[in-house]
């Protein structure tokens, strides 16, 4: 199984040497997903983490009758539910596949073993999770500050590839506005008017 993705995504991290490298070679494991398939689910633990090597997902969060969109990760990012992950606690948001997604799994009591092997694990686990950290607290400033136009031209200067891959309700839903607003925006700035 390949994992150099996981591994120089890792080295960006933290330096991981070779017998620490050769070691997570043994312990992940792949998994693939059709599209449109559950990752996760509300109400399950998530005892893995997960590095998209190819793919894309969403996550979600269901508010009644309705989903909201929380985010996407996609090639060369970290997926799970961190919170789960962290607490042992059932998950509160589900992962779906948008499109056919393989990733390489690692198990949190294999990680935990990696943690008290070597310091470059608890390294990389730390910058991983202050990245996530940094994520999670721009999109909450994006929804509490931004307007719903300056949201959606924000994402397009910053993820223009979220438009040809993520259907638009999903990224209404995302962007915290209806379908129907997202396409007036989008309308209004493909004819030059604010």
């Amino acid at each position: 199984m390949d994992v150099a993705p996981l591994l120089a995504a890792l080295q960006s991290l933290a330096e991981i040497p070779p017998a620490e490298a050769e070691r997570l070679r043994e312990l992940v494991r792949a998994r693939a997903f059709p599209s449109g398939a559950w990752i996760l689910r509300a109400g399950e633990r998530c005892s893995w983490a997960g590095f998209v090597v190819r793919g894309l997902v969403r996550y979600v969060l269901r508010d009644g009758d309705r989903e909201r969109n929380l985010g996407f990760d996609f090639e060369g990012r970290f997926v799970g539910d961190f919170e789960s992950f962290l607490t042992g606690a059932p998950s509160r948001r589900s992962i779906q596949a948008l499109e056919p997604t393989r990733l390489l799994v690692i198990e949190r009591a294999v990680l935990e073993t990696l943690y008290r092997r070597h310091v470059c694990w608890e390294r990389a686990g730390r910058r991983l999770a202050e990245e996530h950290l940094l994520r999670r607290d721009r999109k909450e400033s994006d929804l509490r500050l931004r307007s719903p136009r300056a949201r959606y031209v924000r994402m397009v200067e910053q993820r223009p590839w979220l438009l040809g891959r993520v259907p638009l309700h999903h990224l209404a839903s995302y962007l915290g506005m209806e379908p129907e607003t997202l396409s007036r925006i989008r309308s209004r700035l493909a004819a030059g008017r604010a």
